[in-house]
């Protein structure tokens, strides 16, 4: 294995563009990625961006913080290894939002409550069609129904610690952040 390894960049454009792009690079006879691989060594060889107007909606907004601030946001950046800037603009997206973000480990997290959610779903449907005739007292039953009631339980627990931790992220005051 060689010292130096080559990363692949991959991005999406609209199918418009997607035509326009070949419709333009196929008089020149080479590829949109062969294209779109000059265009960024060319950026990257440039010592100033400004030539470059990458971003036509956007524009760079300075502010400061507390110390405290920073440091929770390049705390909390880490733990979802994400770059301070990153992270700053997913705070200020999700607090302009009226629906609430999550992050990407919550996301996880929803989608593995799913899965046992379907797993509670899946031993009821055989329960009630193993057998038509259970009994009242059947000790199997109760015991695979306990195990139910805890799946459940542990669902709905980790449900409201998702909600609690998305509601209210972070709470700052004027002093910093709150313990």
């Amino acid at each position: 294995m060689s010292a130096k390894t080559e990363k692949k960049v991959c991005f999406r454009i609209s199918s418009e563009a997607h035509e326009r792009a070949v419709a333009k690079i196929s008089k020149s006879g080479t590829t949109i990625s062969a294209l779109a691989k000059l265009f960024v060594l060319r950026i990257a060889e440039e010592d100033s961006v400004e030539e470059f107007n990458l971003s036509e909606n956007s524009e760079r907004l300075r502010f400061s913080l507390s110390t405290e601030e920073k440091e929770a946001i390049a705390y909390h950046a880490q733990l979802n290894d994400w770059s301070m800037s990153r992270e700053c603009r997913f705070r200020i997206v999700s607090s302009l939002s009226a629906s609430s973000k999550l992050l990407p480990d919550e996301i996880k997290k929803i989608r593995g409550l799913r899965a046992a959610i379907d797993a509670v779903g899946r031993n009821i449907r055989h329960m009630m069609f193993q057998s038509k005739k259970l009994d009242m007292n059947d000790t199997v039953f109760l015991k695979e129904i306990e195990t139910l009631n805890s799946y459940m339980a542990m669902a709905i627990k980790k449900i409201d610690e998702l909600q609690e931790v998305s509601v209210d992220r972070w709470s700052f005051n004027r002093k910093g952040m709150k313990g």
